[in-house]
């Protein structure tokens, strides 16, 4: 019975907030891609925990400064927007500033339920017990997970302004990247620090959570009754597999290998032995 609460606890925290997140589309047109997005999250954060997995068993020891900026901040938000601009910003999926928001939000949020379910289980049983793994998940459910959303629509709400704005695609990457880099960097550089106090964390956790919050309520508010350019079919999951345009052969090899590679990277992180006699 712990055992399902414990999972239980770990999910239904991100789950919930991406539910929430889905109600400010008010024509609904995005949900199936919120969802692969979401799953898309799911599947990233698995070479992530290999590589603090691989840090921590070797007991390499890193200042606070490189292990809040380069293995937590710089590491996880670049797989979330390599993520983003590939399956979505660069293939045409997003018709208003909004999507770019629930999009992003919705990897950064699948990437915090891998990151969880890892914590409560591989930190929080492991090291206290049932009793550690119920206080993991329910601190993780105010402070990491709402974190991660965060980020994630700040990265979304910059990539709108690119997106249906004028700005300088040069500098495409130093803000849309750099800022929840920096943003998931202090964050994590108050917790990491003997010097520093939590409560800075926390101070920029609620303010990134009201800047989040403000720009999904502005945007849904200024949202189109119509989209002139929207097509329901090509903002399909099954648009991602469509024959539109060249390369369908490769684009289907691309995504099975993808899928499949970091599926068995999750198993291995899980330390699921599938081929046990």
């Amino acid at each position: 019975m712990d055992l399902v609460n414990l999972i239980l606890l770990a999910i239904i925290p991100p789950i919930g907030i991406l539910y929430l997140t889905t109600k400010f589309d008010k024509k609904n047109k995005s949900k199936d891609n919120i969802w692969f997005a979401f799953f898309i999250g799911l599947m990233i954060a698995a070479p992530i925990a290999w590589v603090g997995e691989y840090v921590g068993k070797n007991n390499i020891i890193l200042d606070p400064f490189i292990k809040a900026f380069v293995l937590a901040a710089l590491l996880e938000e670049s797989f979330k927007f390599f993520s983003f601009k590939f399956f979505f910003f660069d293939k045409n999926k997003i018709f208003e500033p909004l999507d770019c928001l629930l999009l992003a939000g919705a990897i950064s949020l699948g990437f915090a339920t891998t990151e969880n379910l890892l914590y409560v289980f591989n930190i929080g049983v492991l090291q206290g017990g049932v009793e550690g793994g119920y206080e993991t998940a329910f601190i993780r459910m105010f402070t990491a997970i709402p974190g991660h959303a965060t980020w994630g629509i700040v990265m979304g709400y910059l990539a709108s302004t690119y997106k249906f704005g004028n700005k300088n695609p040069t500098d495409f990457f130093l803000y849309v990247l750099g800022v929840p880099v920096l943003l998931h960097g202090l964050y994590n550089f108050f917790i990491f620090s003997n010097n520093l106090s939590d409560i800075y964390s926390f101070i920029l956790l609620i303010l990134s959570v009201l800047f989040s919050y403000r720009a999904l309520k502005n945007l849904k508010t200024n949202s189109p009754d119509e989209i002139l350019n929207f097509d329901k079919d090509y903002n399909s999951v099954l648009s991602f597999f469509s024959n539109k345009g060249e390369g369908f052969v490769l684009k289907i090899i691309i995504y099975i290998c993808f899928l499949v590679l970091l599926l068995l990277t999750w198993l291995i992180v899980l330390n699921l032995e599938l081929f046990q006699s």
